[in-house]
């Protein structure tokens, strides 16, 4: 899962910064929305020109088929990183993971500490996205990884480091997959669908 899928993201992040935009904006559209609305909704900013486009001007139709992964706030943030992406490109491949950690988490609309973390287990393969599923594994509520403070963001990395980015990566897979045997049949797709959200 791992090896394959995040590998197969990071290598083609490196490679442009349309990818690497691709990959921060579905760590956007993931926040409080199940992975397969984020998809709909990568699969969504994929086809459409929505880089103007006012949340009042996407169709009923498709407000449905993305549900909470997509919003006013959530729009307004993808259209940020798609305008900045070159700069933000540069950056990316000039800083270590933590450091884009923190760039992220500054500088990015709708992006906290654990979704600025999902975007470098993606960009990077370090980090681990510690999310509701992760946090009630380790028996910790949501203020374990909220804020922006310097001691909240060490206080994370503290926390996630207890894993490497594989295991969170696999273990969520593989829990998602367990979780909802209905849409998915094992930890590969969900995996798997990852790499076909961003375009890949």
């Amino acid at each position: 899962m791992f090896s394959t899928d995040a590998v197969a993201i990071r290598t083609a992040s490196e490679a442009s910064p349309d990818t690497m935009a691709r990959v921060i904006m579905f760590a956007i559209v993931t926040a409080n929305a199940p992975l397969h609305a984020a998809a709909n909704a990568s699969e969504w900013l994929g086809r459409v020109d929505f880089s103007r486009m006012a949340y009042g001007d996407v169709t009923t139709a498709d407000r449905s088929y993305m549900g909470a992964a997509m919003s006013g706030a959530k729009l307004a943030a993808v259209q940020h990183v798609w305008a900045s992406r070159e700069s933000l490109y540069r950056q990316y491949r000039t800083m270590d993971a933590v450091s884009f950690w923190n760039l992220c988490i500054d500088t990015v609309p709708g992006l906290g500490m654990v979704k600025a973390a999902f975007t470098v287990q993606m960009l990077y393969n370090e980090l681990g996205c510690i999310d509701t599923h992760n946090l009630r594994m380790l028996g910790l509520d949501r203020n374990a990884v909220s804020g922006k403070s310097k001691r909240k963001r060490e206080q994370y990395l503290q926390i996630q480091s207890v894993r490497s980015s594989e295991q969170w990566w696999n273990d969520w897979c593989d829990f998602v997959a367990t979780k909802y045997p209905a849409r998915y049949s094992d930890g590969e797709q969900v995996s798997r669908l990852h790499v076909e959200a961003v375009g890949l």
